[in-house]
């Protein structure tokens, strides 16, 4: 039996998002991290082979090792607004020669999908 939770969803571009979902396969549980697109004909999300499927005890040293990479990358964490809250900071990439910043919220917001998830089931 294959069950599906849909935990969220991020935009990654106009017709592709990342689907971060509780998935059940043979009794099994771990977290799937997929690109799904949508189908022009049907308009249905579908999954594409892009993707990883991850055992819940690896969850945070896999999160770890992404924010690690993004340090690495040149990647730092910066207040949006004037505000002090820290639930209101992003990821940012430093200023480059051409001015370019890349915000990548998505990291969070899996890290706190994964964390309310795992506190639901204990």
């Amino acid at each position: 039996m294959n069950k599906e939770n849909i935990i969220t969803q991020i935009k990654k571009n106009s017709n592709e998002v990342y689907r971060i979902s509780e998935k059940e396969y043979e009794g099994y549980r771990f977290i799937d991290v997929r690109i799904y697109y949508q189908d022009r004909k049907t308009q249905e999300w579908k999954p594409t082979t892009k993707g990883i499927s991850i055992m819940p005890n690896n969850a945070e040293e896999i999160i770890n090792g992404i924010l690690k990479a993004m340090e690495v990358m040149g990647f730092t964490k910066e207040p949006t607004s004037t505000s002090a809250n820290i639930d209101n900071r992003e990821w940012v990439k430093e200023e480059t020669e051409h001015g370019n910043r890349y915000t990548l919220k998505d990291v969070e917001m899996i890290q706190q999908g994964i964390k309310n998830h795992e506190s639901d089931n204990s």
